[in-house]
């Protein structure tokens, strides 16, 4: 008898068979995934906010960090003073370096949201369900505190209408007209155009100079301007080029109280003694300076007005 016979017979009968299970293959794990971090936002490409979603965005910014140091700079608070040919993109805000983290705080306990990848990016919810960015541009102490702010509501209540009604801390006139004269002098700088001939940034930037200006010797503000407070504008690397492209400039200025000037500042070719008069003409410059970089490159001056007229624009 084989010996497959015989365990087939002395097999016990009550032992049950033996079923193998059936083999299966291992779950294949899933495929790794890799969320890639979102790309920094492109501000030039987000649409413009209404006058009423900068008032709402405005609001917010103030309720949330008015109890901190931050003050809204460039084309926003041109629109809280009343400039309509445009609108911002975004907002953005200057504040102390140091102070970034305790802004990102009370916007995430606020609900905002943060860029996960751009630490200078807050996104705010508002009412037309959509979120709007706040662009945070970090300066220095010293710098900030060359910063000149008021309250727009204030503002408003000072001055009369057409300043936003908001709360919000914004740049003083003189203050956004020493940032944007800085603006156009570095835009200036790195262009490669022919010495006589402004591209688009340059004249969209001028425009909105000569608006300020006009909205100062309208009123726009209780003080004749003051050399010390427009460090920028009495640089030679502003004044000489934009009065040569726009002759009638100087006659603006000084119908807004800029006439005689003590000095001209050329920031280049100034030394750093604090004793010297033209030594803290150029400290004060340079921290300007530092404020106009730190707001250079977020965005809102990509939508050229045109070339500029003095005469056309005094009408």
């Amino acid at each position: 008898m084989g010996l497959t016979s015989f365990f087939k017979i002395t097999a016990p009968a009550s032992q049950p068979a033996v079923h193998k299970k059936p083999q299966t293959k291992a779950p294949n794990k899933p495929a790794q995934q890799h969320t890639s971090t979102p790309a920094k936002p492109n501000l030039s490409l987000a649409p413009r906010l209404s006058a009423a979603l900068l008032k709402e965005v405005l609001d917010r910014i103030n309720c949330c960090f008015g109890h901190t140091r931050y003050v809204v700079g460039g084309l926003a608070a041109l629109a809280a003073w009343g400039f309509a040919e445009d609108f911002p993109t975004h907002v953005t805000i200057h504040c102390p370096a140091g102070d970034m983290e305790i802004l990102r705080t009370w916007a995430s306990a606020s609900g905002w949201v943060l860029h996960p990848k751009s630490r200078d990016m807050l996104g705010v919810p508002t009412s037309d369900r959509s979120v709007r960015t706040v662009s945070i541009k970090c300066v220095s102490e010293e710098a900030f505190a060359h910063m000149r702010s008021i309250s727009a509501a204030f503002a408003r209540e000072y001055f009369g209408a057409g300043i936003m009604d908001t709360n919000a801390h914004i740049l003083t006139l003189p203050a956004l007209l020493d940032q944007f004269s800085g603006l156009y002098a570095d835009v200036l700088a790195r262009s490669s155009r022919a010495a006589e001939d402004d591209g688009p940034l340059a004249r969209s930037t001028a425009r909105l100079i000569v608006w300020i200006l006009r909205r100062l010797d309208n009123g726009g503000w209780d003080k004749p301007l003051m050399a010390q407070d427009v460090p920028r504008v009495v640089d030679l690397s502003f004044w000489v080029p934009f009065t040569a492209r726009y002759p009638e400039a100087p006659a603006l200025f000084a119908s807004c109280g800029l006439v005689d000037l003590p000095l001209l500042v050329d920031v280049s070719e100034i030394g750093h003694d604090p004793q010297d008069e033209r030594g803290e003409a150029r400290h004060v410059a340079e921290q300007n300076r530092e404020v106009v970089y730190s707001y250079d490159a977020s965005g809102p001056f990509l939508y050229p007005f045109g070339p500029l007229s003095l005469a056309s624009a005094r009408g």
